[in-house]
């Protein structure tokens, strides 16, 4: 039995295509892989340096200016209360009493005065003379004895000058102190003289006006609106 050209031919084709294929392996060297394990060397690793990076100075903040704190004031002082009086001087009566029949009368004292202008010397109230005498002009003024130390007081024995244009000699109060600042009133006018408790003294005789004894150094006598002279002022030292 014959077999059919096409199938020859291909029988033929593949029959040279082997033959090829047998010719080329026969060429190719294979050799065997050794292991180069042993002697190869580890890459030698790159160290690269890496330049540093420039960090960025972020400006500190600045702190803030400290707000200036004004100076504290000092405590504001409160002005000095009035010192109370002493006990020596204990409240009085202000109403007009008799001088006791066994005061004795001293001119042994520092007269000074306070307000207006002085006509005279204040050292002519205590010459005991009637002829020489002492004012104060201007009114709402004051006459001032310091006896040099605490003694017990009755009141006082004065003799008022007659002033020009015919005056009357005024008295508001008389008022005892041991410091010479703070007064306490033995003694306030009760009449009126063109104002309230204002007293008039009679003038150019000796008048005596007293009021419950005090302990005190200073005496101080007030006047009322008009001129104050006098030519003779004792005052009354009770036992």
């Amino acid at each position: 039995m014959r077999t059919p050209a096409p199938r020859r031919l291909f029988v033929v084709v593949l029959s040279l295509v082997a033959a090829a294929l047998g010719c080329a392996r026969a060429d190719v060297i294979i050799s065997p892989v050794t292991p180069d394990f042993a002697t190869r060397q580890p890459p030698t690793p790159t160290i690269t340096t890496v330049p540093p990076t420039a960090t960025a100075t972020v400006p500190t903040a600045r702190p803030a200016a400290a707000t200036p704190v004004p100076p504290t004031a000092p405590p504001t002082q409160a002005p000095p209360t009035a010192t109370t009086v002493p006990p020596t001087l204990a409240p009085q009566s202000v109403q007009p009493v008799p001088i006791p029949a066994g005061a004795t009368f001293t001119q042994q004292m520092v007269v000074t005065g306070e307000g207006g202008q002085i006509i005279g010397d204040g050292g002519y109230l205590i010459d005991n003379r009637v002829i020489t005498w002492a004012a104060l002009e201007g009114g709402h003024t004051a006459w001032v004895f310091d006896l040099g130390s605490v003694k017990k007081i009755g009141g006082v024995r004065v003799y008022a000058q007659k002033p020009r244009g015919g005056e009357p000699t005024t008295l508001l109060a008389i008022e005892a102190s041991n410091d010479g600042q703070n007064w306490q009133p033995v003694l306030i006018g009760s009449g009126n003289c063109g104002e309230p408790q204002c007293d008039v003294i009679p003038q150019m005789t000796f008048t005596d006006i007293g009021f419950n004894p005090v302990s005190a150094r200073y005496l101080r006598m007030r006047s009322g609106p008009n001129r104050f002279g006098f030519a003779e002022v004792s005052i009354a030292i009770v036992p």
